[in-house]
């Protein structure tokens, strides 16, 4: 499955996982909570807030199972 633009909801993740919830309108997603990618070694991690253009991928095409591969830039 392709990467697909996300927009970051919220980062207050209620089980305390480091979720983001995002909205996906290219699959009709409009709000789910996505696992990030962080690097190995990371030791903070500052999640993106709300309104943040991110990448995301389904793990094995899964429309259930988002993963925020990182953020896409854009102008200040």
């Amino acid at each position: 499955m392709p990467l697909h633009r996300a927009t970051v909801l919220d980062s207050a993740d209620p089980l305390g996982l480091g979720r983001l919830s995002v909205d996906v309108p290219s699959v009709g997603v409009a709000s789910i909570w996505a696992l990030p990618v962080i690097p190995f070694g990371a030791r903070r991690h500052r999640p993106p807030e709300p309104g943040t253009a991110v990448w995301i991928e389904f793990e094995e095409g899964d429309l259930s199972r988002p993963v925020v591969l990182g953020t896409i830039p854009t102008p200040e």
